[in-house]
């Protein structure tokens, strides 16, 4: 319902831009855009968010679990811990900097060939 409720709003947004706008605008790319973006919003709002919360539950249960298990094992896995975050915060924008400039390659591609 969110997509379909986003994809109405850029409709209306589309009705109210001028002659001008529409005549420097391909219609083909914005076409492409709009799917790609209601792909990535589908996407965020289902998987990508039971994912968050997994992963968060897992760390706080590692936790909570060498913390009962050994506290010098805890100590260890708290030290541990922000350097792997960085390191994955680190690949997560690389791979998001990939991602889009790839999209957008795809949509003017897909511009071009309608």
């Amino acid at each position: 319902r969110m997509v379909l409720r986003v994809k109405k709003a850029f409709f209306g947004k589309l009705l109210q831009q001028g002659p001008s706008w529409h005549d420097m605008t391909n219609s083909a790319e914005m076409s492409g855009r709009l799917s790609q973006d209601a792909f990535y919003l589908k996407d965020g709002c289902g998987d990508q968010l039971v994912r968050l919360y997994s992963a968060v539950a897992c760390t706080a249960s590692g936790v909570i679990c060498s913390f009962s298990r050994d506290w010098r094992m805890a100590l260890i896995m708290l030290a541990v811990m922000p350097v792997a975050a960085f390191a994955i915060a680190t690949f997560i924008s690389m791979t998001e900097i990939c991602t889009n400039a790839q999209s957008e390659s795809y949509i003017s591609a897909g511009g071009i060939a309608e």
